[in-house]
């Protein structure tokens, strides 16, 4: 055990190699420990000046764990700059054709309007990433609108693309933030990836109306995804290349995702089934009820 002379209230016996105020120097012989505040920005500042100066260092909880903290932002920043950014990319290229394509498929029948809402989706996360991306002209208004919202961010506002959303969107969650307003490049990642993880299609709403056509639209990605490629790869595969690892990192969707969508599909509709067969609005009830007892 360690003993030592108690603390002189006038602080006497100690030598205080510190610049304190009579404020400070007071609390100090009072309780024997002061806070002050500091100019540094890191902990190893701190550390490094006491060290040099031959003062005694208090390691607290906090600095390891910030210390943590940088090196997990540092390992998920260079995996979006490295990999997930480049990925995402090349998805949202692969499925703009694809439910582009769809839409030219189903112009004309009951599902003309899921198949826009799928496009102008995939639409406002291709923009989000890449300004430069040019969108179908029939998509080009909801889209634009879209946009216009989410750089707005002017708070909770109706949703040109959802408008069945009875609370509407948040669309001050879009504001880069973190290490996202390091670069444009990661400002234009982040809000890319918020939109599609925000955006849900419903099973089930208030209106049984809206949470059809919410469904309508989730059955027609999930098999775009399906059928669109990305190096010879179904953009499901490559979909979950660049979900399971960010699940890891920062943790899994709160939402149903395509997968389990896929096994409900393949129940209801058979193994990969055709456009004309997802499209196939007898079944469209059956789907959602048996989705609706997913996990």
């Amino acid at each position: 055990a360690m003993f030592h002379e108690s603390i002189a209230p006038d602080l006497n016996n100690v030598l205080v190699p510190f610049p304190l105020s009579a404020d400070q120097l007071s609390r100090l012989g009072t309780s024997g420990v002061v806070v002050s505040p500091g100019v540094e920005k890191e902990f190893f500042t701190v550390y490094e000046q006491a060290r040099y100066a031959n003062v005694p260092i208090f390691v607290s909880s906090d600095s390891l764990l910030h210390s943590y903290h940088l090196i997990f932002d540092k390992v998920l920043r260079t995996s979006e700059r490295q990999y997930f950014i480049p990925l995402l990319h090349e998805l949202n290229a692969a499925m703009l054709a694809e439910t582009d394509a769809q839409y030219q498929a189903l112009q004309g029948t009951s599902w003309e309007e899921a198949a826009l809402r799928s496009v102008v989706f995939i639409g406002v996360g291709s923009k989000l990433l890449d300004k430069t991306v040019e969108i179908p002209g029939y998509a080009q208004e909801l889209v634009a609108a879209e946009l216009a919202k989410i750089d707005a961010a002017a708070g909770i506002e109706p949703s040109p693309l959802f408008p069945g959303l009875e609370f509407g969107e948040d669309y001050t969650q879009y504001i880069p933030r973190g290490h996202y307003t390091l670069s444009e490049e990661l400002e234009a990642y982040f809000r890319s990836m918020m939109w599609y993880g925000r955006m849900t299609f419903r099973l089930k709403t208030k209106d049984p109306d809206v949470g059809r056509a919410e469904t309508r639209a989730a059955l027609l990605l999930v098999q775009a995804m399906q059928n669109a490629q990305v190096d010879g790869k179904p953009v499901l595969a490559n979909w979950r290349d660049l979900y399971d690892p960010t699940a890891f990192l920062v943790g899994r969707s709160d939402d149903l995702t395509a997968f389990q969508y896929l096994d409900v599909i393949t129940a209801v509709y058979g193994e990969n089934p055709s456009l004309s067969t997802i499209s196939d609005e007898s079944r469209l009830d059956l789907f959602i009820e048996a989705a609706n007892e997913l996990p």
